[in-house]
């Protein structure tokens, strides 16, 4: 059980996909995403978590954060014009 909620956590905290997942705690991927799904019900019914409805519903703790990266191309050339001169010293 204590197997099961850590792997529940690990998944909440670090997002891997299943199959590293399995990977990590030795079982197969769709075993995974069962105790998964079984433990984060759990888990959020113990810690009395708002549920996703009650998220949506008040828009003042509705948050949302992009996370993403995306590269940016930079300039072969003249790179020196596309950065601050500016030194602190």
């Amino acid at each position: 059980m204590q197997d099961c909620i850590l792997l529940a956590l690990y998944y909440i905290r670090h997002y891997p996909t299943f199959q590293v997942l399995g990977n990590i705690f030795g079982i197969q991927e769709s075993y995974c995403h069962k105790v998964y799904s079984r433990y984060v019900r759990i888990i959020a019914n113990v810690e009395k978590l708002p549920s996703r409805l009650d998220l949506i519903d008040n828009k003042r703790e509705t948050l949302i954060i992009d996370v993403s990266e995306q590269p940016i191309e930079r300039p072969v050339k003249h790179q020196k014009q596309y950065y601050s001169l500016t030194l602190s010293g």
